[in-house]
């Protein structure tokens, strides 16, 4: 009986004993794929979308120099070209007298060095293995050059929009006035929200708990919806013009509404860009980011193509005309018989 009674009781301890066991077993089972979860998500948010790149370079050094290449080389090929005209067109600009042409011709080249310079700092604040970049510095060269290619976009639609009014020397100090002035509050408008309410405009922080989601705020994306869709409105406007009777404010040249359509659909799919991004849409960075660099790449030659090199080429024909004009007065073309 007490052997009975004994080998009751020993399976009876032998049962809890695997009873905690196995539920120890299961307990640590638990915790060890919580901890796992816990890590993959943590590696999933350490991760970056490579839309994001398309605004702010992310990811490897390499990959960050590559992207600041893809921004700084179409400006660096203009440079070259400009350089390559550079005899040519002071020849033009100091004959010409023209005002107008020198002051866009200086602005084309301050814009361009300013936005290769920028990449430049960028290519070396990337490439720097230790330590954070400098966001100061980093915004205040953003800054400066969305400052100029501001004072050059307006003041081309504020010269050409006053039609005959006034002398060129008249029209050149208004229109400095008034694009100076709205790039100013621009960029006014652009430091509060940096430096005072903290808006990081043109910086992804990628060291951030949550930066995907800390940088998909409306106090962003908001405003570069809102400073695109005005952009976009005004010229969206400046094309129905000619529609209307107001037309005669405006340049007849078809180049001129060539080049307000290309700005236009620009600043579209920017406005459209930002609002995926503001909408929780990773796609939207690389919409956003592909207009950006077109707008960046293109812009320049866009607006050298569209109003200085007629100016330029005009010089080309007068040269001809005059080394023409010069051999028909010394007898050159005395012999030939242009009526056969």
């Amino acid at each position: 009986m007490e052997r009975v009674v004994g080998r009751a009781a020993a399976s009876v301890w032998e049962a809890g004993n695997n009873a905690s066991t196995s539920s120890g077993g299961e307990a640590m089972g638990v915790g060890s794929s919580s901890s796992w979860l816990s890590g993959f998500k943590e590696d999933d948010a350490v991760q970056t979308p490579t839309c994001v790149s398309f605004v702010d370079p992310q990811g490897s050094v390499g990959a960050k120099v590559l992207f600041n290449l893809a921004y700084g080389l179409p400006t660096l090929a203009f440079l070259v070209f400009l350089t390559w005209r550079l005899k040519p067109a002071l020849k033009r600009l100091v004959r010409s007298q023209s005002q107008i042409m020198r002051t866009y011709y200086s602005f084309l080249w301050v814009v361009c060095a300013l936005n290769l310079f920028r990449c430049w700092f960028q290519i070396a604040e990337s490439a720097q293995s230790a330590g954070g970049r400098n966001e100061r510095l980093w915004n205040v060269m953003w800054l400066l050059t969305m400052t100029g290619m501001t004072v050059m976009e307006v003041s081309v639609v504020t010269f050409l929009s006053q039609g005959y009014v006034a002398t060129g020397k008249e029209a050149l100090v208004r229109t400095l006035c008034i694009s100076g002035l709205f790039a100013l509050v621009d960029a006014v408008v652009k430091m509060v929200l940096i430096f005072g309410a903290g808006t990081s405009l043109f910086i992804y922080h990628a060291d951030s708990p949550t930066p995907l989601e800390a940088d998909m705020s409306w106090a962003k994306w908001g405003f570069w919806t809102a400073h695109h869709l005005l952009y976009c409105v005004v010229y969206a406007f400046i094309l129905v013009l000619p529609h209307t009777h107001l037309r005669d404010f405006l340049p007849a040249r078809p180049s001129f509404y060539r080049y307000v359509a290309l700005l236009c659909a620009n600043n579209f799919g920017l406005v459209v860009g930002a609002m995926m991004v503001g909408s929780k849409h990773v796609t939207g960075y690389c919409v956003y980011g592909f207009f950006n660099f077109l707008y960046f790449a293109c812009y320049p030659p866009l607006l050298y193509m569209t109003f200085l090199s007629e100016f330029f080429i005009d010089d080309e024909l007068e040269l001809e005309h005059a080394y023409y004009s010069e051999m028909r007065e010394a007898g050159y073309f005395d012999d030939i018989d242009f009526q056969q």
